[in-house]
């Protein structure tokens, strides 16, 4: 198949060519440009969908991390908390004479 640039940019092809030749590169190259464009097309849908994949996961990897951040202020509030109520009793012993 003949590229059609080629006929565009050499006059004496271009005289010496019928109709009908050029009809039929034109047409080629129309179909090898719709081929491409096509490819062109499947390779976007794929990478829309790959992208789409992504976002889901960065946004369940988004909520796990929070969930992570509560659990641990939720622990170190229990770890806080325990610590308090050590010391509480530790006093409480204390004064009730079980340190002397």
């Amino acid at each position: 198949m003949e590229n059609i640039h080629t006929i565009w940019d050499s006059s004496t092809v271009l005289r010496d060519i019928s109709q009908a030749q050029k009809l039929e590169i034109a047409i080629d190259n129309g179909l090898l440009l719709f081929e491409k464009c096509e490819k062109l097309r499947n390779t976007c849908n794929k990478l829309v969908n790959e992208n789409e994949q992504l976002r889901n996961k960065l946004e369940q990897s988004t909520i796990s991390s929070k969930r992570l951040d509560k659990e641990t202020l939720e622990l170190q509030n229990c770890e806080v908390e325990l610590s308090s109520k050590t010391f509480d009793l530790q006093t409480l012993k204390t004064e009730c004479g079980v340190f002397k």
